[in-house]
């Protein structure tokens, strides 16, 4: 079992390595990839991640990535026409509707 000091440098190490300039010019992809790649590297049980980030692009409202350890990244874009079909109307808890 890793103990916490053996953890605490871990997390220190991604930190540092999210941090460098060149790890901060990547692309949002990439980024999840290298975290996913050294969580893993750590011993940490990751299967999965996903992020999203909204755009200032007038056709996307989102870009949602999602990191997979066998199957690797994936890119999908939300256009801005998403912001009115009545899944994302609906509340936010998703405990309305049918529910």
């Amino acid at each position: 079992m890793t103990s916490v000091p053996e953890w605490t440098a871990i997390a220190v190490q991604i930190t540092r390595w999210a941090l460098e300039p060149a790890t901060r010019s990547l692309g949002l992809a990439e980024a999840l990839d290298g975290l996913g790649a050294r969580l893993l590297a750590a011993g940490v049980p990751v299967r999965r991640m996903r992020t999203s980030v909204t755009t200032k692009h007038p056709e996307l409202f989102v870009r949602a990535v999602m990191w997979h350890a066998e199957r690797g990244t994936n890119v999908r874009d939300g256009k801005r026409d998403l912001l009115v079909t009545a899944v994302y109307l609906r509340e936010p808890s998703g405990a309305g509707e049918g529910r």
